[in-house]
Order: structure tokens, then sequence, then C-alpha cells
């Protein structure tokens, strides 16, 4: 019985060789970052008293006009917190600040020259994921959508912005010609402003500006506005795009996407700019930009985590070289599998004979090893074409 047992579990070895085989493991097609949301705190304090540490003239060279170099001097981040601390504690919750932040304003209201740590203040932006519209990704058209949410309001709140840019390529990795669909329904952007009811108030639908020289959709809304009697905040937003190719005999293969938001810290103009072929940037100002890049296929791969780009390149070393090497045990088969697909299913006939009367392995060796041989040459095509269909989808 033992004997029988090192026959079967040999050849269920060599079937689970065959069957890893057909699995491109370093070159998954749905490989995305565990990470999806990238949060970033918020240092208001930290932020404001950095600038104030230059001169008017300083902040001039650093491209603020005189007026903004004013206003940044002349800013009181303790008097604006202290007019924050005044609200009712249920308005302070409804704009999004936990049980530690409403204590300290309290205590700061109590005692407003005392030596605090306002770290405590800080908020937090999501920029969060880039993704696929559910049932909108073919070869000639993708719906893309980028979402953002605040933990809580920001004290400086004035008109912040959001862009998309995007690039298309086709298999071989030449930039194709795109545009973005018109109506409402296939291109948008939504900011959504809570009151102090805590819920959603007001629901804006923001205009968005489309720069079809740049492939970039751009809109700016104010973070912060009067609403039926009661003051409101953008906590959060949507911007959708359909993107379709110009040309309808091109096939798109992947897209490179790159979504920027922009936080304005001060009053001042902003200017959009658009460096390389598929970023977008705003500047000028004091404000902060945080951007989320992906490359877009049939999933979404955030190209902006840490040790992507490294981590990528070596799953597609690896990618290449498993399917160079199925290609090469293909080619038997191909070419004289008339031959060897009966002499392999003949083998498998005698070496299961063998296990059946009771003989080891070793006893009949050599029929095991070119009956495995056989079999791994004679799935090679299948599963060479499971690469090259990995491949076209990766």
């Amino acid at each position: 019985m033992g004997k029988r047992s090192h026959g079967i579990i040999a050849m269920i070895v060599v079937v689970c060789f065959i069957v890893v085989g057909c699995v491109p493991v370093s070159a998954d097609s749905n490989f995305e970052p565990a990470v999806t949301t990238e949060t970033t705190r918020i240092n208001e304090y930290e932020e404001i008293t950095n600038l104030q540490k230059n001169t008017a003239e300083q902040l001039q060279e650093m491209g603020y006009s005189a007026s903004e170099a004013e206003e940044i001097l002349n800013f009181s981040y303790r008097d604006a917190l202290l007019e924050r601390a005044s609200l009712p504690e249920s308005t302070l919750q409804a704009r999004g600040y936990d049980d530690e932040q409403i204590a300290f304003m309290k205590e700061f209201a109590n005692d407003p020259d005392g030596d605090y740590d306002f770290s405590v203040m800080s908020v937090t932006l999501k920029t969060r994921k880039i993704t696929l519209v559910a049932g909108a990704n073919s070869s000639k058209t993708k719906t893309v959508k980028y979402t953002w949410e605040w933990s809580g309001m920001p004290l400086m709140s004035y008109t912040d912005r959001v862009a998309i840019r995007w690039k298309a390529f086709n298999k071989q990795g030449v930039a194709i010609d795109s545009t973005v669909y018109s109506g409402s329904s296939n291109r948008y952007c939504k900011v959504y402003y809570y009151g102090d009811s805590g819920g959603i108030a007001k629901t804006q639908d923001v205009s968005l500006t489309y720069k079809s020289e740049f492939d970039c959709l751009h809109a700016e809304f104010k973070m912060s506005q009067s609403y039926m009697g009661e003051t409101v905040w953008a906590k959060s937003g949507v911007l959708v795009c359909k993107i379709q190719l110009s040309s309808p005999n091109s096939a798109m293969h992947h897209l490179k996407v790159q979504a920027t938001y922009c936080h304005k810290e001060f009053w001042g103009s902003i200017s959009i700019s658009y460096p390389g072929s598929s970023s977008v940037s705003f500047d000028g100002g004091k404000h902060t930009n945080y951007y989320r890049t992906a490359e877009i296929s049939s999933s979404v791969k955030y190209l902006d985590q840490p040790n992507f780009t490294e981590v990528h390149i070596m799953d597609e070393v690896v990618f290449r070289a498993l399917t160079t090497f199925w290609l090469v045990l293909a080619t038997p088969t191909v070419m004289f599998g008339i031959f060897i697909i009966p002499a392999t299913l003949y083998g498998v006939l005698l070496c299961i004979k063998n296990t059946l009367d009771g003989k080891t392995v070793k006893e009949y060796l050599k029929t095991f090893i070119w009956t495995s041989v056989g079999l791994i040459v004679t799935f090679a095509p299948a599963i060479s074409k499971v690469f090259e269909f990995a491949s076209n989808n990766y």
C-alpha cells in the first residue's frame, strides 16, 4: 500500500508543477498595492509659523505678491482658533473635530495665551482611490472616478481645486489621442457640503473646465460657504470622467492618470500648469498639492506608492522569463505533437499500471521521467497561451 502511495504522490507532484506554472503570479493583472487611500495629516499651525519666519521681501522672492505677503504676516492662528473654539460643541463635532480636539479648544478658549502643542489640531485629507467605474471599461473607453475626503474642516478655508489629467497608450506603449465625453452623466464633479447637523446639507455640481490640448479636466470650489443661514464646509467630493479614443481604429491598452487636489491656505491667485506628458499641478500663492498617480488597464496600479516602480520592474522581468520558458517548452509539441501526445498518454497509463501493481517509482524511474517530461511539454502550448493572454492584459 505504501509503494502505491509513493507512486501516486509522485504523479501528483508533476501535475501540481504544471498547474502552478499556468499561473503568472508575478505579473498578476490585478496587482494593486494594499494602500489605496493616501492619508495626509496637515498641521496648519506649523505651516503658518514657518511662513511667518520670513520677511515681506523674502515672501515676495518666494513668489507671493505684496498683498499676499502682508496677509500672511498679519494672520493670527491663535485668533482664528479662538473664533473656532467659541462655537458650540455640537457644531465642532459636525465640523469633524474629535473629542481630543474639542477638549483642546475649550482649554485654549479659557487661556488663549498659554503654551500649547497645536499639532493636536491637525486635520487629515484622504485622497482616495482612482477607480474604474464598473461596466465602463473597454479598449475604446474607460470611465475614471477620483474621490477625496477631509476628517475635519481646515481652519483656513478658502478656494480648493481638483484636476485629473490622463494619457492613453496602445499595446506597444505609444501614446494615442483621446478625448472626454461631454454630458453631465459622463463627466462631472460633485462636492458634498456638511452643515451643523453633521450630515450633507448641500450637494453642489461644480463646473468643469476641459483643456483638450492637455487631456485635462479641472474645477474649483469654495471650502466653506453660507447656505440657508449656516456655514457649510466641503468635507468630500468626487470627479468622474469618461475617456474615449479619438480614432475608432485605435485600441487602448492602458491609461496613465494623475489626479491632483490643491488645498488653498491663503488668498491669492492660483494657476494651473502641465509638467511632463501626463501631470497636472497648481502654482502660485500659499497652497499644497496632493497627488495620486495610476496606470489603468483592466485594473488600477498606483504609481505613487513607496517602492512600487522597483517592484513593478522586477515582476515584469520574472514574468517575461517565465513566458519565454513555456514558449521554449511548447516548441516540441507544436512540431512533433502527433508523436509526443500519444507517447505521453501511453506513459501515463504505464505509470498508473505500475503503481497499481505495487511497484515503487524507483522500479519504473525511466518511464516516470519521460512521462513527466512528456506531460510538461504536452501542456506547454496551453500554458504559453495563458501567459500570452496575461501579457495582453497586463
